[in-house]
């Protein structure tokens, strides 16, 4: 005999129900088998039937239901007992060995998976895990409804839940990843916001040779957390995939060389034509910027020097971003053509370490991507050349580590307004003047007697 509870709820004989048919008396069955050898009164047996809707006498229907289910078990014993119910004063006890029960089969075989993982016996565990969810013949209490029995369903699919991802971490230490990615694609699908059955999934892909799938699937992954919960992955997920990109997982290839930190930085211009003024302010910035690093933006009219400025201040600062520097120009060629951040993208992406074929295609994945590969690394990004604020945001990280420069002929006010950037403005440097001093007429107009540089 055995009594099911892991879908429908049915005492079997021989892998053949024998009842009950009522819902009320499988309801019943479900709330003693949940205990079994344990005494459960009778007010507890009607409140996980009935809840609130009590029928008129439900301790005469409850009493009806004990019986049919009695008849259940008479025609599954024969002989020889197995199980039956009991009535105790005011309530019921089910007697039976507890291995006959799949639930009792289930739970014991999950915990002794999860001993074999404490042990670090991946196969055991995933050989546990296995017959843990084989124990499964469908949704919990699938075919019986009351609150009480919605709770248990809520209960045991979370236990299930975390059987599957056990079963999957083992079964992937073990190498088994392309007889898991089926396994894990559903879990994806059933969970989309989780991100452990996500890293496992990424993973997967990773190993068994599909890199590019793993890397848009986070980029898609990173959308939806993004678009749904307003929040980036989190850091553990965030550093398994940098890991990836740069192939460091040691159970599917041997490490590559170490990719050289990048230092793009154009050579510093010396002499910078009297920005000595802003180029001190740009200077004690980078101190305060241990927590919290917000954009800076360097404004003013071509030629007046904001990229001489940019680069030499950059140049100034760089062992304060032992992580590397980037640059990134917007200019026009001789033919009139300028780049996007479509076309910047993959270039930055390989200079961190991606290999080109596995660029990912599209301006919202190459971003994810970028901003996983620059999280939480003290880098310093110069963007140059900008004409307004969506040239710059691809480039914006999403940790506060990176610190990003940029430069522009326009104010760029969004930057201000949403990421509280740091502005300096040049342009009221008279570029006619000798050595580029301030314009006393602009300077006067608005009460700056030094320099026309304000930090907003």
């Amino acid at each position: 005999m055995k009594i099911r509870m892991l879908g429908s709820v049915s005492v079997m004989i021989q892998d053949r129900p024998v009842g009950p048919s009522s819902s009320r008396a499988k309801l019943l069955l479900a709330t003693l088998a949940w205990q079994p050898n344990e005494y459960v009164s009778d007010e507890v047996v009607i409140d996980r039937i009935w809840g609130d809707e009590l029928p008129q006498r439900p301790r005469d229907t409850l009493y009806t239901c004990a019986n049919r289910l009695r008849k259940c078990f008479d025609a599954a014993n024969g002989p020889t007992v197995t199980g039956r119910v009991m009535r105790h004063r005011g309530g019921y006890v089910l007697e039976c060995d507890p291995d006959t029960i799949d639930l009792h089969q289930f739970r014991q075989l999950a915990s002794s998976a999860q001993d074999a993982v404490h042990r670090g016996d991946d196969g055991a565990a995933a050989d546990l895990f296995g017959r843990a969810m084989s124990a499964w013949s469908g949704t919990a209490l699938c075919d019986v409804d009351s609150p009480w029995a919605g709770r248990v369903r809520t209960a045991l699919s979370r236990e299930l839940l975390t059987t599957r991802i056990g079963w999957a971490r083992s079964a992937l230490e073990l190498g088994r990843q392309a007889e898991l990615l089926p396994h894990l694609s559903s879990l994806v699908e059933e969970n989309p916001f989780d991100e452990a059955i996500a890293g496992l999934h990424m993973l997967a892909l990773h190993r068994a040779g599909r890199q590019k799938e793993a890397w848009e699937f986070y980029a898609r992954l990173r959308n939806r957390l993004v678009e749904h919960l307003g929040e980036e992955p989190g850091s553990e997920l965030q550093e398994l995939h940098r890991t990836l990109l740069q192939r460091e997982d040691r159970g599917n290839a041997p490490r590559r060389d170490v990719m050289p930190l990048p230092r793009q930085l154009p050579p510093p211009v010396h002499r910078l034509n009297g920005h000595s003024e802003v180029l001190s302010q740009l200077r004690a910035l980078v101190p305060q910027a241990s927590h919290l690093n917000p954009p800076v933006v360097i404004q003013g009219p071509a030629g007046v020097g904001k990229t001489a400025l940019a680069l030499h201040w950059a140049h100034d600062v760089a062992h304060h971003f032992p992580d590397g520097q980037l640059y990134v120009h917007y200019c026009r060629d001789s033919t009139g053509w300028r780049p996007t951040p479509v076309d910047l993208l993959p270039g930055l992406l390989t200079s961190l370490g991606v290999v080109p074929d596995w660029v990912p295609p599209g301006k919202q994945a190459q971003t994810a991507l970028y901003r996983s590969l620059v999280a939480d690394r003290k880098m310093l990004v110069l963007v140059d050349g900008v004409i307004d604020e969506y040239e710059v945001l691809p480039f914006l990280p999403g940790t506060p580590e990176p610190m990003v420069m940029v430069t522009s002929q326009t104010a760029l006010p969004v930057l201000t307004e949403r990421y509280d950037a740091r502005h300096f403005s040049l342009a009221n440097w008279d570029t006619s003047a000798p050595q580029g001093v301030p314009r006393t007429d602009i300077a006067s107009e608005h009460g700056l007697d030094r320099i026309g540089s304000v930090l907003v």
